[in-house]
C-alpha cells in the first residue's frame, strides 16, 4: 500500500471511530432522559454499550496503537521500551476486565436479579481449569453453573469446558427438561466424558466437578457432583447447601473421622463423585427463594482459603455483587492463591 493510501485508510478509520462515539453519546442521552423520568433504560442500551466498548478497545484503539508500537520498535535498543509495551498490555487487560464486569452486571437486569462472577488462575497454577456460566433465557429462567476440571493438563480444562458449554447450549424445551431432570443430564455428561477418554488415552483420568442451578419463579433447582460448593445466604445466615462428595465425607459418615480432623486429612482431596467417574450419583435439591436471598457457587480454590464466615461478612458488607466477587478473589489470592479460584453469586430481588 502506498503512503497516501495508508493515510486515507487511517482517516477512514478515525472517521468511523468518531461516528461510533457520537452514536454512543446519543444512546447515553436517551438513557439519561429515561432515568430523569424514573424509567429504567432498556437492557438493549447496555448491550449496545458493551458492543461499542469492545469495538473501540479492540479495533479502533489497537489500530492506532499499532503505529505507536511500530515507531517504538523502530528505535528500540536493548529493551529500552519493554516497560512501555508491558504497561500497554496491562492496560488492555484492565479494560477487558472492566468490560467483563459490565457484562456480568447485566445478567438478570430486566428481572431485577443480579449475577456476578469471577475466575482467577491463582498464584501457583500454570493453567486455569475452572469454568463458570451465568445465562438468562428468554423466559427469564436463570442458569448459574460452576465446574472445576480434574485429571491434570489438558484433560481438566477440556472436561470443565465441555460440561459448561453443554449447559449453555441448552435451548427451548431442553433446558426446561433439565430443570426437572438435571440428574439425568449429569449422567449423560458423565457418559460422554467417559467415551472421550476411551477414544483418547491421553485424556485418561479426565473429569470435572459440576454444580448447575436453574432459577425460575423464585425456585432454585440445583444438581451437584464433586466438591465445588453451593451456599445460600438469607439475612444474617449463610448455609452450605451441597455436601462435598469426597472420601472425607464417607469416613465422617462411618465415624472414622471428625469434622475437625477432616480439615487437614488427605481424604478431603479424594473425590469419589464427579463428571467422568463412570458411576455417577449426583445430588439434587430445591431452594425456595425470598427477596434479597443470595446463592453463591465456589470452587475449592476459594473456600479452602476463605472461610464460610469470611464469605458471609464480605457479601453482607457490599450491595454491589461485582465488588463482592472482586474482594473474595483477592482474599483468596492474599491467602496464597494455591489453586484456581472461581466464584459466582446471584441475588434475587
Amino acid at each position: 500500500m502506498t503512503k497516501s493510501g495508508r493515510k486515507m485508510e487511517i482517516i477512514e478509520k478515525l472517521t468511523t471511530e468518531h461516528g461510533a462515539i457520537l452514536k454512543g453519546l446519543a444512546s447515553l442521552s436517551e438513557a439519561k432522559d429515561a432515568l430523569e423520568k424514573n424509567r429504567r433504560p432498556p437492557k438493549a442500551f447496555f448491550d449496545a454499550a458493551v458492543v461499542f466498548f469492545k469495538e473501540y478497545a479492540d479495533r479502533f484503539h489497537h489500530y492506532k496503537e499499532e503505529y505507536i508500537l511500530f515507531s517504538l520498535l523502530a528505535r528500540k535498543k536493548e529493551g529500552d521500551i519493554d516497560l512501555e509495551m508491558g504497561a500497554l498490555r496491562y492496560q488492555h487487560e484492565l479494560n477487558r476486565k472492566c468490560i467483563a464486569k459490565i457484562e456480568s452486571a447485566l445478567h438478570g437486569y430486566e428481572t431485577g436479579n443480579e449475577i456476578a462472577a469471577q475466575t482467577n488462575i491463582g498464584i501457583k497454577r500454570k493453567t486455569n481449569q475452572d469454568r463458570y456460566a451465568m445465562t438468562c433465557f428468554t423466559d427469564n429462567t436463570i442458569l448459574m453453573a460452576i465446574a472445576d476440571g480434574l485429571g491434570g493438563e489438558p484433560g481438566g480444562e477440556i472436561a470443565s469446558d465441555y460440561v459448561i458449554e453443554e449447559l449453555i447450549q441448552l435451548t427451548g424445551p431442553n433446558y426446561s427438561k433439565a430443570i426437572e431432570n438435571q440428574a439425568l443430564f449429569f449422567k449423560k455428561l458423565d457418559q460422554k466424558l467417559c467415551v472421550m477418554t476411551e477414544k483418547n488415552h491421553e485424556l485418561s483420568g479426565m473429569a470435572t466437578t459440576l454444580i448447575s442451578i436453574f432459577i425460575q419463579n423464585n425456585v432454585a433447582c440445583w444438581c451437584h457432583s464433586g466438591d465445588s460448593r453451593l451456599y445460600h445466604v438469607r439475612n444474617d445466615r449463610i448455609r452450605q447447601i451441597t455436601k462435598d462428595q469426597t472420601l472425607a465425607r464417607f469416613l465422617m459418615q462411618e465415624g472414622e473421622l471428625t469434622k475437625e480432623q477432616s480439615n487437614d486429612h488427605y481424604s478431603k482431596n479424594v473425590i469419589d463423585q464427579c463428571i467422568g467417574c463412570q458411576d455417577l450419583t449426583p445430588e439434587t435439591g430445591q431452594i425456595y427463594l425470598e427477596s434479597n436471598d443470595m446463592l453463591i457457587l465456589a470452587t475449592d480454590g476459594l473456600y479452602r482459603s476463605v472461610s464460610e464466615e469470611e464469605i458471609h461478612q464480605v457479601v453482607c458488607k457490599s450491595s454491589e455483587l461485582v465488588q463482592v466477587v472482586d474482594v473474595l478473589v483477592n482474599l483468596s489470592l492474599n491467602a496464597g492463591g494455591k489453586d484456581n479460584i472461581t466464584v459466582v453469586i446471584g441475588k434475587i430481588h
